[in-house]
């Protein structure tokens, strides 16, 4: 008896954790406030990740500001933004480093250090949890995605 409950419980978590949306954070792009772009559709991100769009349309050089591989703003964005796995858009990006297609991204662990990069560098966007955009320091603003 005690098996067949174990086995309905952990078939009822499954359940909720393969739903996504049910532990899903929320997340948002931010750029910095002298970019004076405030929207973008998620083919030009996915080209400004890949290095097919270096530039901003006000001529800023793109700045990827991103999380460590495995986080869920980076997961976010490769699957949400940019419609690739994780792994296959972190190796395009190592790539185009390589190739000098791309400006090599800025790694940051944390909502904070994201901002601060982004706020850092005109061409930067980064992803933070959407919670966190709520109160954006100084020099970032929200980048909607259309």
């Amino acid at each position: 008896m005690r098996v067949r409950v174990l086995i309905a419980a952990l078939a009822v978590a499954a359940t909720f954790l393969k739903s996504g949306d049910a532990c899903a954070e929320d997340f948002v792009l931010v750029r910095n406030t002298r970019n004076p772009s405030t929207t973008i559709t998620a083919v030009q991100a996915k080209e400004m990740a890949i290095g097919k769009r270096k530039v901003w349309p006000h001529g800023a050089v793109v700045l990827l500001v991103l999380a460590p591989a495995g986080a869920p703003a980076l997961g976010w964005f490769a699957t949400r933004v940019c419609g690739v796995e994780e792994g296959a858009l972190m190796s395009k990006i190592k790539q185009e480093v390589f190739k000098g297609e791309l400006r090599k991204p800025i790694f940051a662990a944390s909502d904070k250090e994201t901002a601060d990069a982004v706020a850092a560098d005109e061409g930067a966007i980064g992803i933070v949890r959407a919670d966190f955009a709520k109160a954006l320091p100084a020099g970032v603003a929200t980048l909607a995605l259309r």
